[in-house]
């Protein structure tokens, strides 16, 4: 119920700030929130080699789930990684939030391998999946084939600000979908393109049909590029 007890990881160091790696390393909670915070100078918050992510409850007071991940140095804010990995959840929402501070592939969210983010509820409670990612570099960056954000009926919300490259980028047969919950995506970039997406696989897809089919929105603004870029060469 409202009362569970919250599930709090805070971590800093100089490598990783939070590390959850390998098949059968989970957090799971049904009420009680989960709070995953990390400061890393290479990743802040790292799940990776099969690691999941979970809220099971249903209804208002399911667990909401936040990611909250920055890196310090050239690599990574948050970095979900590898085939098995997973942030799922029925009803409690899905924040991610990553800042990358260094230059060279300083990422604020990294998403690829055939990694997980799904929203599985189906009514009005059915957790959103929002990510954000700030960085002086690639901000929100979702690729390879087997990478997946997915919704049933929980919005998602994706949006980068990257200065020198993209603000959000899928590629590499990377998808979203979602069968009645909007997808928004909104990029910002100084000096690259806004919103960035590109291979004949990738795909940004609303599933559902009739008049509860969710809407998708791209919004891109560069200063010095090009706000969106699609492309499937």
């Amino acid at each position: 119920g409202p009362s569970a007890a919250t599930i709090t990881i805070d971590g800093t160091g100089d490598e990783f700030g939070v590390d959850i790696a390998n098949s059968g390393s989970a957090v799971t909670s049904v009420d009680g929130d989960i709070i995953i915070t990390g400061t890393g100078t290479e990743i802040g918050v790292g799940i990776r080699f099969g690691s999941v992510i979970t809220s099971t409850g249903t209804g208002p007071s399911a667990a909401t789930i936040t990611i909250d991940g920055t890196g310090t140095g050239d690599e990574f804010g948050v970095y979900i990684t590898n085939s098995g990995s997973a942030v799922n959840s029925v009803d409690g929402d899905i924040i991610i939030t990553g800042v990358a501070q260094g230059t060279g592939n300083a990422t604020a969210i990294w998403l690829d391998n055939g990694a997980d983010i799904t929203s599985t509820g189906t009514g009005v409670d059915a957790a959103s999946i929002t990510l954000n990612g700030t960085s002086q570099e690639y901000a929100t960056y979702i690729e390879d084939s087997g990478t997946t954000i997915s919704s049933v009926a929980g919005d998602i919300n994706i949006s980068g600000t990257g200065t020198d490259e993209e603000g959000v980028t899928l590629i590499l047969d990377a998808r979203i979908s979602s069968e009645s919950g909007a997808i928004t995506i909104v990029g910002n970039s100084t000096n690259g393109v806004g919103v960035y997406t590109t291979n004949a696989g990738s795909l940004i897809s609303s599933t559902g049909t009739g008049g509860s089919a969710g809407n998708i929105s791209i919004t891109g603004d560069s200063t010095n590029g090009t706000g969106v870029h699609l492309d499937a060469p």
